[in-house]
């Protein structure tokens, strides 16, 4: 999702990042370990591009992922964000998924999402929604959401809440309180 900034600094052009995520897991399992490289170039102000490269090992399995996002704004309030992923081996990731969100800003500082994205696993095909309204104060951010899912002709939700502090140029410390049935 877009992160409308309250600065006016020109946006950096390409920003490279290299991660990597080992989870240790009990029971004799094996560990999962994840490993990605993202590419994002900023074509302005809050308009973007953004490509992974991900290789993910789990359950005894390795799976590759590309993963592409674009962000582009419509007006200076309204803007519209298109995911799409695809991995070749889905052996545990999704073979495909395509997301668009669409965020207005309809007071300052304050903004809503309207998303809806469609994944494609091997037996099922995942429908999943987004309503979300955030507000940002100071160097804080503070976000209320509700997701909504079908899947195997069943569908549940999942609500979430989140705060934010931005620091320094490019820096975010988040936290993710979320509920629900998967």
């Amino acid at each position: 999702q877009p992160v409308f900034s309250q600065t006016t600094e020109a946006p950096r052009p390409y920003t490279v990042e290299l991660s990597t995520d080992h989870q240790r897991l009990s029971n004799n399992s094996p560990d999962w370990q994840e490993t990605a490289l993202r590419l994002n170039r900023a074509l302005g102000q809050r308009q973007y591009v953004e490509f992974s490269l991900v290789q993910a090992n789990r359950f005894g399995l390795r799976d590759d992922q590309l993963l592409a996002s674009y962000g582009h704004p419509v007006t200076d309030k309204f803007g519209v964000t298109v995911d799409a992923s695809l991995s070749p081996s889905h052996n545990f990731l999704a073979q495909r998924s395509l997301g668009l969100t669409l965020n207005y800003e309809f007071a300052p500082a304050w903004l809503a999402y309207l998303g809806a994205k469609n994944t494609q696993y091997n037996d099922v095909s995942v429908g999943q929604g987004l309503l979300m309204v955030e507000h940002y104060f100071g160097a804080f951010s503070a976000a209320a959401g509700w997701r909504p899912v079908q899947a195997f002709g069943t569908s549940t939700s999942s609500q979430e809440l989140r705060g934010s502090y931005y620091y320094g140029d490019k820096n975010v410390v988040g936290l993710i309180l979320s509920s629900g049935q998967e």
